[in-house]
């Protein structure tokens, strides 16, 4: 999108090459977070970054307007959330 904006002078494709970075951030959070949750069930030892992971990459999706990837980080997250605590119920 860069170089279209840049080099055709395309300057309407700046908005969506602004969102790309931010979109593709959204997904190595999410990712992240999955990986996290993995070794929380494997081990039950809680990482407080987990949560923070899933929060990040639910803004994120919800600034570059991915509604069907914000409900899959949000409904995610929530579920993580239940298993922590339920976790933490049992300590």
């Amino acid at each position: 999108m860069y170089e279209r904006a840049i080099f055709n002078g395309e300057a309407d494709r700046l908005s969506t090459a602004d969102r790309e970075p931010d979109a593709a951030e959204a997904d190595l959070m999410l990712a992240r977070g999955k990986v996290l949750h993995g070794r929380f069930l494997e081990d039950r030892v809680e990482d407080p970054r987990e949560l923070e992971l899933f929060e990040r990459a639910l803004a994120l999706y919800n600034a570059v307007a991915d509604e069907a990837a914000e409900l899959a980080a949000s409904v995610g997250a929530t579920a993580i959330s239940a298993q922590i605590e339920e976790a933490r119920s049992r300590l």
